[in-house]
């Protein structure tokens, strides 16, 4: 059967049915899957998390100097 054939099938409301491909050589090496594993996992977790957390702490740091400088600029008292 040809492509276009199945697709004249899928407009009759029949259902198509296409080749399914089989897993590369590549994929099917298990060192290959550890590090794609690894990789996806650094990118997808690890790298927003270490992110958030620079952001985080920079937002600290931010949030404290402004409360110093509003104490400061109140009271006349200079904090550390």
């Amino acid at each position: 059967m040809s492509i276009r054939e199945l697709g004249e099938i899928g407009k009759l409301g029949v259902g198509v049915r296409l080749p399914v491909q089989r897993k590369g050589r590549l994929y099917q090496m298990s060192m290959f899957r550890l590090f794609y594993g690894l990789a996806c996992t650094l990118v997808e977790i690890f790298l927003p998390l270490l992110l958030l957390t620079v952001c985080n702490v920079c937002l600290i740091r931010a949030l404290r100097r402004s409360y110093r400088m509003q104490v400061s600029i109140t009271t006349g008292v200079i904090l550390g």
